[in-house]
């Protein structure tokens, strides 16, 4: 009997491409490491203290740059941005090391700021009032693209004003920002929801039920109390305004540099290099002075350099994940000089 053997080869399956998914995780690996770095930035010390002293004997006037939100959160600003960011520590340091430096000649105020929290607002400011009184030196201000609620706020304690021609400042009053009330939606779609509490005004502002007559007048009563504070800065700072001439301006508007000078809450407008000329030859009365800044500078190289202490912590504690994830959230519920 014959026998005989065949053989099926069947059609070699299509190679799949790979490349594509490779591109995918690769890009993917790519932002794990850009978001580990920017939580990097926020729970490390921030980078350079930024403090590079003038040659000794020389005068100088130090500039002090407030940029980006008031806060006393150290560093709130490196999630956002590279370069010029706000750092009260830095801030607060640098205010000092001018005060005890007998080459100092005084304070220039570059304000590129939307305003931010009471307390660190008013820290800064009385610093500076400090700084004037132990010296006797001049505190004189600029304001760059805006300088809003608590930007203005601090500007209170320069003898001088100075604004560019398209600047945006004023915002004068107090906010405690915007409650969120979702009690309707959870009630529409069969959401029940219990809070535990103390008292009756323990969970004030809660999502999860309107706010009372009585809540309201609660957080009325500390919006006045603060917005009191900021008029009375105004009126001390400037002093040729009058309570009835301020109380119109200071319903929170903002106003263009020509509006603000129209209205005598600043004192001139110019660009920024015509204002080191006037302050170098009509304020020191020296044309040679030189202008020191003082910057807390952040680069994303400094950003990224953090990101192997990120990697290499086991465990990062419950407390630092908690403040890192605070700076998502944006000013609200708390009392604040800011411009919205």
């Amino acid at each position: 009997m014959d026998s005989s053997t065949s053989y099926y080869s069947p059609t070699p399956p299509k190679k799949k491409l790979v490349w594509p998914f490779v591109v995918l995780a690769v890009v993917g690996v790519l932002i794990l490491i850009i978001v580990l770095a920017l939580f990097a930035s926020i729970l490390s010390d921030g980078g350079d203290d930024g403090f590079y002293p003038p040659a000794p004997g020389e005068d100088y006037v130090g500039v002090l740059h407030i940029e980006g939100t008031i806060s006393s959160a150290q560093d709130a600003g490196l999630l956002y941005t590279e370069g010029a960011v706000y750092s009260q520590g830095y801030i607060l340091s640098a205010i000092e090391e001018m005060k005890n430096d007998a080459n100092n000649r005084g304070i220039l105020l570059y304000c590129n700021t939307p305003g931010g929290e009471l307390y660190a607002t008013n820290e800064v400011y009385e610093e500076l009032l400090l700084y004037k009184e132990e010296t006797g030196r001049p505190v004189i201000a600029y304001f760059a693209e805006y300088a809003c609620s608590g930007g203005y706020y601090l500007a209170m304690a320069a003898d001088k004003i100075y604004a560019n021609p398209m600047s945006t400042t004023g915002s004068i009053g107090v906010t405690y920002g915007a409650f969120l009330d979702i009690s309707g939606l959870c009630e529409k779609l069969g959401i029940g929801v219990e809070e535990l509490t103390s008292g009756a005004n323990k969970a004030m502002g809660s999502y999860f039920a309107p706010m009372t007559n009585e809540q309201k007048e609660i957080i009325s009563s500390q919006l006045e109390e603060y917005y009191e504070v900021f008029l009375n800065v105004v009126l001390e700072g400037r002093s040729t305004l009058t309570r009835d001439a301020l109380l119109p301006l200071a319903d929170g508007r903002t106003f263009t540099a020509t509006q603000a000078l129209e209205n005598g809450l600043i004192d001139g407008i110019c660009r920024y290099n015509e204002y080191l000329d006037f302050v170098a030859r009509d304020v020191f009365a020296n044309e040679d002075i030189t202008f020191y800044d003082y910057s807390y500078y952040v680069e994303y190289d400094d950003i990224l350099s953090m990101l192997g202490t990120v990697l290499t912590t086991e465990n990062t504690p419950a407390s630092e994940l908690a403040a890192a994830l605070a700076f998502l959230k944006p000013l609200s519920g708390a009392l604040v000089y800011y411009v919205p």
